[in-house]
């Protein structure tokens, strides 16, 4: 018989509530999850059946494997209790029950309830490389009409292939369609997420910074990075006052510092935090020749250039513009966002229309 863990032990038999189990690779969790089932089996009261359990994962081998571990043990409890019908029934259910991937899952239910949804029951899943084909088809296509619109229509268009695309041609634009399909895609409501992150670029002039989301998450992670940065070189000024430490770097690093905590006070407004850092200088380390621990002085140097590149890589590509020209930006970007996700919301009703047309379905659509 099977010693369990408490842990374990409470993940078998805790009910009335979602749960979570977490563990390492070879700790079991398989056999936990067989148990658990075999225990909704044998002592749920009303006891139930097998195929009212949905086991959903990640790979056929992985269900076929859960399928057979549920046999095993079913078959095991049999011969515990042979005058068992439930048991034996569970055993007869077993080869209907829901034990699959969450696409076979869902491919089962699209079948069984296709004349719901407006979909051919005889639909096919379409291969990776045979959809992706396919989108490339309808992104030319919608691309190709929009060039014969009228004059009147095209001016957001040209905007749009103006700004992504290279001189050369448009592929950036349809490349552009594609990544924020599938973006979208991962949101239960995608048209919804897209006229969102069009609304997100059309602003008042007089907003405040407290009001844009994306900006409040930037200095959120403005002030994460700049307490990592303060944790390595608090690192470094440990390493160089100890006994045989470079203590002649202890100016450069303790001016680090200084600028460390003035960045973090001035992290609540852009503006300040914007101009702070683009005028900030950080000292170089002393060329001055001490004795000290090779090792040491090594390690600190490495700390030290890895954070002083951080530091000015951090500058140039977050702090280019203060929060003015980022509004600006955003007012200047609307129209062609706006015209983006009109494309995208074109392209997804046409791709639907193609997929239905051809009796085919994707991952995304189960």
């Amino acid at each position: 018989m099977v010693t369990w863990t408490d842990e374990q032990l409470e993940a078998i038999e805790k009910s009335g509530s979602n749960i979570l189990v977490a563990a390492a690779a070879g700790s079991g969790k398989t056999a936990v999850l067989v148990e658990r089932i075999i225990q909704k089996l044998v002592t749920a009261d009303p006891p139930i059946d097998i195929d009212e359990i949905l086991v959903a994962t990640f790979t056929n081998a992985a269900a076929e494997e859960m399928r057979n571990r549920i046999g095993l043990a079913l078959e095991k409890a049999i011969k515990e209790n042979p005058t068992s019908y439930h048991l034996k029934k569970q055993l007869s259910l077993l080869q209907r029950a829901s034990i699959s991937t969450l696409h076979s899952f869902c491919t089962t239910v699209v079948r069984q309830y296709a004349y719901l949804i407006d979909v051919d029951p005889g639909f096919r899943v379409a291969d990776e490389m045979e959809i992706e084909l396919l989108k490339q088809e309808v992104v030319d296509e919608l691309l190709e009409e929009y060039y014969g619109k009228e004059e009147s229509e095209l001016s957001d268009f040209f905007t749009v292939v103006d700004m992504f695309s290279s001189d050369r041609n448009d592929a950036d634009v349809g490349t552009l369609i594609l990544k924020l399909f599938t973006f979208a895609m991962q949101n239960p409501w995608p048209e919804a997420w897209l006229h969102r992150v069009a609304d997100a670029y059309d602003m008042d002039e007089d907003i405040e910074e407290d009001q844009i989301e994306w900006l409040t998450f930037l200095k959120m992670e403005a002030k994460e990075q700049l307490l990592s940065f303060q944790r390595e070189i608090n690192r470094a000024i440990e390493i160089a006052r100890e006994s045989d430490g470079p203590y002649h770097y202890l100016d450069a690093l303790e001016s680090d510092i200084d600028h460390i905590e003035t960045a973090l006070e001035k992290t609540p407004t852009w503006d300040h935090l914007q101009q702070y850092m683009t005028t900030s200088k950080l000292k170089s380390l002393s060329s001055k020749r001490v004795e000290c621990n090779e090792d040491k002085k090594e390690a600190i140097k490495a700390i030290r250039q890895q954070f002083r590149s951080q530091w000015n890589k951090w500058k140039k590509s977050w702090f280019s513009r203060n929060f003015t020209a980022h509004i600006e930006d955003m007012a200047t970007l609307f129209p062609a966002i706006q015209k983006v996700t009109e494309l995208v919301i074109e392209f997804k009703s046409r791709f639907e229309a193609v997929k239905r047309e051809q009796a085919l379905v994707d991952f995304s659509d189960l």
